[in-house]
């Protein structure tokens, strides 16, 4: 009998779980990215001008007319594919049941350009779309920096500790603490560092900085 080595996951490490995890996102994408690729092309052949008019939808094989119904089952259809987590463009965080941007994604950045694109037609075509996106994304398009409440709204946890870490009275936060300048993040099952600043796994955090 053939034998899977994808079933026995020990006899491999961390970089090659995450090849493998990687790989297998990428030919999901392939299999089900139809309806995206389709949005994509046809959105990028038209001026800005004529993205501002009604939107008419024909889905192949259907004869359906479209009096809202069949647009509205469009703009679901899209979005729900574009935040199909095997592309890795965004991050689900639990606590809050809000999203961020991915540091690593398997897409063409213009494909964010097309989520852009398909809320700013959704509006124009009084469709309400629901994406769980924090205050934070808003102040971004409108140049506000975001700040610590921000983060707090998107993951709460981390926003709590820090906050802990900002209000901590004493001098002594680097033995309280142990804290470098990096943080832990999962990718596809395997936990990865991430260096906040240049060498910041060597870079411990005191009250200085």
């Amino acid at each position: 009998d053939a034998v899977t080595l994808c079933s026995y996951p020990f006899i491999f490490d961390a970089q090659a779980k995450t090849k493998m995890l990687q790989t297998d996102a990428e030919l999901q994408m392939q299999a089900t990215s139809s309806l995206v690729g389709d949005a994509l092309r046809e959105l990028s052949i038209h001026s800005d001008i004529d993205l501002k008019k009604p939107l008419r939808v024909i889905f192949d094989g259907e004869e359906a007319v479209d009096a809202g119904g069949v647009t509205k089952e469009f703009f679901l259809l899209l979005l729900k594919e574009l935040l199909n987590p095997i592309y890795g463009m965004f991050t689900y965080y639990q606590d809050s049941n809000l999203l961020w941007f991915s540091d690593t994604c398997f897409v063409e950045h213009n494909w964010f350009h097309l989520i852009g694109i398909t809320c700013g037609l959704a509006i124009y075509n009084s469709t309400v779309v629901d994406l769980h996106f924090p205050l934070a994304l808003y102040k971004k398009l409108l140049n506000v920096k975001p700040g610590l409440e921000d983060l707090k709204e998107l993951s709460p946890t981390e926003g709590r500790s820090l906050q802990e870490l900002l209000d901590h009275p004493g001098e002594d936060v680097e033995e309280t603490f142990c804290l470098n300048f990096t943080i832990c993040r999962e990718s596809y099952g395997v936990i990865e560092q991430k260096k906040l600043i240049p060498g910041g796994d060597r870079v411990a955090v005191c009250k200085e900085n």
